[in-house]
């Protein structure tokens, strides 16, 4: 009897440390699952000038002296992908969109303020170091690259001077950085805090230096 009862507790010790093992991989595989692969993220928020601010003036004749400002916020929407080689480093890229306002400011006209909408759309490219990853939270920052595209020029009148005419370009910005937070809601979805900020002016000379900063609320998606 005394034999069975060990054959007994052998069969059982076994069969729970088997069970144990089993919970043990599953859980390690469910960590790797979760840690590592493509996630995608939507988000929107604001956007505006919130890090510099060295506008300075420059002569254009006939318009005489003349100031461009991005002032106050506006809608920001974007979204983009990152793929996560290990559970600290992952790569990502995204794309942004907002329509930032321009006031316009002439010494041929002065104490008048003229406003216009100058579109911004940001495309990302950046590294995302994962200082803090558990199953609560997934904090990240990292280095950032931009192409800023601006798919519109300004245009302004000015009293006794005509028009005058903003052109911009598409630069491409190497100094920014991102810092970001998914508050995961299970094991797919998160909820997603966000800000971008990218050194990058509207033409070469800097006659509106933007900066664009983005701080965005959105969603993740594990994939």
């Amino acid at each position: 009897m005394g034999r069975v009862s060990s054959r007994y507790s052998s069969l059982v010790s076994a069969l729970i440390f088997t069970s144990l093992l089993g919970v043990a991989a599953e859980s390690a595989a469910y960590a790797d699952d979760r840690d590592t692969g493509l996630r995608a993220r939507l988000w929107v928020g604001a956007a505006g000038r919130y890090v510099l601010k060295d506008n300075e003036d420059f002569d254009s004749p006939p318009a005489g002296t003349v100031q461009l400002q991005v002032e106050g916020s506006s809608l920001a929407l974007g979204g983009g992908v990152e793929y996560k080689f290990i559970k600290w480093i992952g790569v990502e890229g995204s794309i942004a969109w907002t329509r930032a306002p321009v006031s316009f400011h002439s010494s041929m006209d002065p104490g008048v303020t003229q406003h216009d909408h100058f579109h911004v759309i940001p495309l990302y490219l950046g590294v995302n170091v994962h200082v803090v990853n558990t199953r609560r939270v997934d904090l990240w920052f990292g280095p950032q690259l931009s192409y800023e595209i601006h798919p519109n020029n300004l245009s302004f009148d000015v009293n006794g001077a005509g028009k005058f005419d903003y052109t911009s370009s598409n630069p491409f910005s190497y100094i920014g950085f991102s810092v970001g937070a998914d508050i995961h809601v299970d094991p797919r979805w998160s909820v997603n805090l966000g800000f971008r900020y990218q050194d990058a002016d509207g033409d070469p000379d800097g006659h509106l230096t933007y900066d664009p900063t983005f701080v965005t609320v959105g969603a993740t998606a594990k994939l």
